[in-house]
């Protein structure tokens, strides 16, 4: 059970009526304990990062094309587009696979 000191009595109904607070207090505990248990068995949390051609957007890029226009193009934010081409979390080796897993916003 949570460990809330009068959560026992409050579903008892020795003290007063539970408060959102209390339950959301509740759902908080619940759902750390779920990720904790997801991180423990080594489940992958998050979102998934879109697969992008990075060499195709940098290709747009020196062709003049906007980062807007770009992300229209290859279907991704505009932000994806811009660290794609400011180079964070790309590497020459991702680089020369063409396509490279990169975070979404």
């Amino acid at each position: 059970m949570v460990q809330i000191p009068s959560l026992h009595h409050i579903l008892l109904g020795t003290e007063p009526e539970p408060t959102a607070a209390i339950w959301r207090e509740i759902i908080r505990e619940r759902v750390k304990a779920g990720l904790q248990n997801a991180r423990r068995r080594g489940r992958k949390l998050g979102r998934r990062r879109a697969l992008v051609n990075v060499v195709r957007v940098r290709e747009m890029a020196s062709q003049g094309l906007s980062g807007r226009a770009i992300a229209k193009v290859i279907g991704v934010s505009e932000a994806t587009v811009r660290r794609i081409l400011r180079g964070s979390r790309v590497n020459a080796t991702e680089a020369a696979s063409h396509a490279v897993a990169v975070p979404c916003v």
